[in-house]
């Protein structure tokens, strides 16, 4: 058993003698037993070192002993407990503290402490036990250990921490080669999220607990495949009107492994109908949208595909200029409440058309007078003067006027395809 005082002080006693009357002949009275310390407490410093800690309540003792008893931990949940306390080494007068250096792992023990003197020793102190921790060993290994791709560059590993006495875990990894270490964690953790990382790429994995004694077995061994870089979606998506009839479309690619392009539009019929238009191959960057109507807003946005993922652009959109323009060379009164003109329209188109328009009075004052809608069939390309595009409208009117004007607005054009 070896002892080391937690404090050591170097005293001197002095005798004293009691007054005698008559001649020196006289016994000398004894030194009283020393007082018992008190608030004794055992700290396990480690599975062989208990340390101890008490009060001295005394200023005579020259020493204090120190008693133990023991028994193992199995004995402890069996209560086979030996109630026999024996001297286990002293310290000198006006320590506090002792260390015991010689317990055993896995052990509890049960201290007193008593103050001694020439006069014999004190009462025991309180009495206080320990458990010394079990031998340090190295870790248990982890457990369970599962991972999850959760994009094409991080993988989540998380496992069971099946030790309480690791200082932490090494996560290894392999591709093709062997387990390295890519990283430690702390004591206690559970995950850890790898970090760029490669797409379409295997990954393996296992984690080891390791502290001063060593390292745990490996975990059981995963594998983890990335999936592909998500699909980035088209840019600068951009739709001209190049003719009355053809929307030229174009836009950025930014994938480069997408299977095709699909193009959706509205058809020029307005919100809701997107619907769609068109595959094209991968790497295609423009598309010409042709045999459209005139003076229609088409609507589109294109999408990157793979294997079902799709990766859309922005809306975009472009209108469709009119092919016709129209005039009219006289107006003339029928009667106080009727007008007729005559409309002439000019077609740049190549196809028949049928053209919607309103046709408007107006005074010598610019106050419309009357109007009226009318549909001018089977409109042919070229002028009016060569090409029949001649019609006379009779158009009812409310007032007079001195000199009749017209204006002539084109609402629609449709292509007689």
């Amino acid at each position: 058993m070896q002892l080391k005082k937690k404090k050591l002080a170097l005293f001197v006693i002095i005798a004293t003698f009691p007054l005698l009357s008559g001649c020196f002949g006289g016994k000398v009275a004894p030194e009283p037993v020393p007082n018992a310390p008190s608030n004794l407490t055992a700290t396990a410093n480690s599975s062989t070192q208990v340390e101890l800690s008490w009060q001295d309540n005394s200023n005579n003792e020259e020493r204090f002993y120190l008693y133990r008893k023991s028994v193992t931990s199995s004995a402890v949940s069996s209560n086979l407990v030996n109630s026999d306390y024996s001297q286990i080494g002293y310290v000198g007068a006006n320590s506090n503290g002792a260390y015991d250096t010689e317990a055993s792992p896995g052990t509890t023990y049960w201290y007193k402490v008593t103050a001694g003197n020439d006069s014999g020793e004190s009462d025991f102190s309180n009495e206080a036990s320990v458990t010394t921790p079990g031998e340090a060993t190295a870790p248990s290994a982890p457990s369970n250990l599962t991972g999850q791709a959760i994009s094409s560059s991080e993988i989540n590993l998380t496992w069971q921490d099946n030790s309480s006495n690791e200082m932490g875990f090494y996560i290894y990894r392999k591709t093709t080669d062997d387990y390295s270490i890519i990283a430690t964690m702390e004591a206690n953790a559970t995950s850890y999220n790898n970090t760029n990382l490669n797409p379409e790429t295997a990954y393996s994995y296992k984690i080891i607990a390791y502290n001063d004694i060593g390292e745990s077995e490996s975990s059981n061994a995963i594998n983890v495949t990335t999936p592909a870089e998500p699909l980035e979606p088209p840019s600068n998506p951009m739709a001209e009107a190049v003719t009355y009839k053809q929307i030229n479309l174009t836009w950025q690619d930014n994938s480069d492994d997408e299977d095709h392009f699909r193009i959706n539009s509205d058809f020029g019929l307005g919100p809701g109908n997107n619907q769609f238009l068109v595959n094209v191959p991968a790497n295609t960057t423009h598309y010409e949208d042709c045999n459209l109507q005139p003076m229609r807003e088409y609507k589109y946005f294109v999408m990157a595909e793979r294997n079902g993922e799709r990766a859309v652009s922005e809306r975009f959109s472009a209108t469709t200029p009119c092919p016709v323009t129209a005039m009219y060379e006289m107006v003339w009164p029928i009667s106080y409440t009727l007008v007729s003109i005559d409309v002439g329209l000019k077609s740049e188109a190549d196809e028949v058309c049928r053209v919607k328009a309103i046709v408007s009075i107006t005074d010598y004052w610019g106050e419309v007078l009357g109007s009226i809608e009318e549909t001018f069939e089977g409109v042919v390309p070229g002028d009016w003067w060569n090409s029949g595009n001649w019609w006379v409208l009779e158009v009812p009117i409310v007032g007079d006027s001195i000199k009749f004007y017209a204006t002539i607005e084109i609402t629609d054009v449709e292509i007689e395809y």
